[in-house]
């Protein structure tokens, strides 16, 4: 994971230098202590690596959303990593498009959200409680708006390494609206 994370980074620098702006320093053990009592979980082995890599925050879009028109997904901060707390007005059981392998949920508290859109309330998230045939740790993306759950990569390490290497073989660009997103 590291060493796609150092991937990434060299190709932000050399084709969006300004993006670095954004991105926050690893996070510190005690940030992760402290999220983990708020949350009251232990995050997985993988999530506590990515965030020994960096604090993140949402404008750092460097991961390409699944839809050419939406932006571009960035890491959140760990003190932003929230569970959704319906309201007895939520309708959460109809109306799903979810891939295979994914729960047709509105909402599971076994979906840890590590990355969101800037621009709309749409997260990347780990999902701990994955449907038949899915795999525990996927990465599935959350639609709140339309309810689709999409399964993005098999784990957090997979979409580390397909996100550097889309980047250094081209298939993905910098917008400076959008974040990275896929080449045209």
């Amino acid at each position: 994971m590291q060493n796609d994370w150092r991937r990434i980074l060299a190709w932000v620098q050399e084709n969006a230098p300004d993006l670095f702006d954004f991105l926050e320093p690893p996070a510190e053990r005690a940030e992760l202590a402290e999220t983990e009592t708020r949350l009251s979980m232990r995050l997985p082995a993988a999530l506590r690596t990515f965030y020994g890599l960096q604090n993140g925050t949402p404008a750092f879009g460097v991961f390409p959303a699944l839809e050419e028109e939406q932006s571009a997904f960035g890491p959140l901060a760990l003190d932003e990593i929230e569970f959704l707390e319906l309201d007895e007005d939520d309708d959460p059981e109809e109306g799903f498009d979810v891939d295979a392998g994914v729960r047709a949920e509105f909402w599971n508290p076994n979906w840890i959200p590590f990355a969101a859109a800037a621009d709309r309330g749409d997260y990347l998230m780990l999902d701990m409680a994955p449907a038949r045939g899915g795999r525990l740790g996927q990465v599935i993306e959350w639609r709140h708006d339309t309810n689709e759950r999409r399964l993005v990569a098999p784990s957090l390490e997979a979409l580390l390494s397909r996100t550097a290497d889309g980047l250094e073989a081209g298939r993905f660009v910098y917008d400076g609206d959008a974040g990275v997103r896929r080449a045209d």
